[in-house]
């Protein structure tokens, strides 16, 4: 048993990154991180899209009608998405505290990642707008940097 723990420390390595601010807003105080594996970034993923398609449809002509941003819907069906999906890892078989940071000033850090794939998602709210990014990565045991810049709205 030792040996396989040693192995997997050996093979393991670190997620470093930060939050690039949308432009002309205020630089990110404070977020929340989660690092999804890839059996809950396809939940997140899943979930995500189905409460999409569920806003375009209910609410198609208000989208039309009054020029609403449906990036607005994107972003609150990703905040919907990652709750179903770390509520999913909690009773799952994760430790999902390992998962899960602060990212003060926009910066994060997740040590002893083993390999595989991920996705990253991170929430703020920014002058009271809610902001989240995400970013997909594939971990080997080589440290990785993570500028995020790709988010809704």
């Amino acid at each position: 048993m030792l040996p396989v723990l040693f192995a997997l420390l050996v093979q393991s390595t670190t997620i470093s990154g930060t939050l690039v601010s949308p432009p002309g807003s205020a630089a990110v105080v404070s977020a929340q991180v989660v690092l999804l594996p890839s059996e809950y970034a396809q939940i997140f993923n899943a979930e995500a899209q189905l409460r999409i398609d569920q806003y375009w449809s209910i609410y198609k002509p208000e989208f039309a009608e009054k020029k609403v941003p449906f990036s607005k819907a994107f972003a609150l069906a990703y905040e919907e998405a990652l709750e179903i999906a770390l509520s999913r890892m909690r009773g799952g078989k994760v430790d999902s505290g390992s998962l899960i940071r602060s990212a003060s000033g926009g910066n994060f850090e997740f040590r002893g990642v083993p390999p595989g794939d991920y996705k990253i998602v991170a929430t703020t709210t920014i002058q009271g707008t809610t902001y989240l990014w995400t970013e997909a990565l594939h971990v080997t045991s080589t440290p990785i940097f993570v500028q995020m810049k790709t988010r809704v709205p």
